[in-house]
């Protein structure tokens, strides 16, 4: 069977996060059952995201997938939905609820985000099916959205072990190091990285050369590189940007903990630190528990 993805999102783990995890994760499965699976990537940035994504689904309207079942992540494909072919199937997945992001955002983010979950509203409503990775967000989807739960499909977050194994096997050990503590993240408010912050400049009290590292970037960055030096932590944070997969596998190597602070996440962090081989600390925000045994409920 031959499936195309739409995904505006970037393709890389550290800038597309999650989401781009999952897809990836997806497709090799896919390829590997002996499907013809493919994504159709983002290939044209301007900066400004909300109108690359609106970019991006005007030019797959001009240039239509050529597949058997197209599945839209998010709000991908809302404009292409519309004038889908009889025969040809379609599905979205959902890996973050706009509608339920941007209720912890605000000014022109907010905004922003206001619009993407317009389109990603329609995009869920002409879906055949709507996958989601977690009963958390299969609660938000049905709340904000109206879909009807018989539409719904709850599918865990695939992780590629293997993969991740084998990077962690070829990535070098260090040797004798300070207690790390590692977070990786795209800088949204929501993700509450000034709270790291903060905990880390208490940490330095407490535990001799401790050491925060960062993996990522986003709208946050400058305002949180600013709050570093204000708190003093030259020493004891590090940012490291964007960085590859092989270079993210030698971080969690190295840490001996992960922490994201986050008040909304779609799936549970504790199992995403676990996979990659460090102890999760997710704090009690919705869905960040779900998949750690704690109920979508008690979120």
């Amino acid at each position: 069977m031959r499936f195309e993805f739409l995904s505006s999102t970037p393709p890389s783990p550290t800038e597309g996060s999650g989401t781009w995890v999952a897809i990836d994760g997806v497709l090799r499965g896919l390829q590997r059952l002996g499907h013809a699976a493919r994504l159709r990537p983002i290939t044209t940035r301007t900066g400004f995201h909300t109108f690359d994504r609106w970019r991006y689904n005007r030019a797959v309207v001009s240039d239509p997938p050529d597949a058997d079942v197209v599945i839209g992540v998010d709000l991908d494909g809302y404009r292409w939905a519309s004038r889908r072919p009889p025969g040809v199937g379609y599905a979205v997945m959902l890996k973050g609820i706009i509608a339920d992001e941007l209720r912890n955002e605000g000014g022109l983010v907010r905004a922003l985000l206001t619009v993407q979950a317009r389109w990603e509203r329609v995009n869920v409503r002409l879906a055949e099916r709507v996958i989601v990775p977690s009963r958390y967000s299969a609660g938000v989807a049905h709340e904000v959205y109206d879909v009807p739960r018989e539409r719904l499909a709850v599918v865990p977050e695939p992780i590629d072990l293997a993969e991740w194994r084998r990077r962690f096997a070829e990535a070098p050990r260090r040797g004798s190091r300070p207690p790390t503590v590692l977070c990786v993240a795209r800088m949204y408010p929501r993700k509450r990285l000034d709270v790291l912050l903060r905990a880390g400049a208490r940490l330095r009290g407490r535990i001799p050369g401790v050491r925060v590292r960062i993996v990522g970037d986003g709208p946050e960055s400058a305002r949180l590189r600013a709050l570093s030096a204000g708190l003093g932590l030259e020493e004891t944070v590090t940012f490291l940007g964007e960085i590859s997969r092989s270079a993210l596998a030698v971080e969690y190597v190295g840490a001996d903990c992960f922490c994201l602070p986050t008040v909304q996440e779609g799936f549970g962090l504790g199992r995403r630190g676990r996979a990659h081989g460090a102890p999760g600390e997710p704090q009690r925000s919705r869905g960040a528990g779900e998949g750690d045994g704690e109920s979508a409920g008690e979120r």
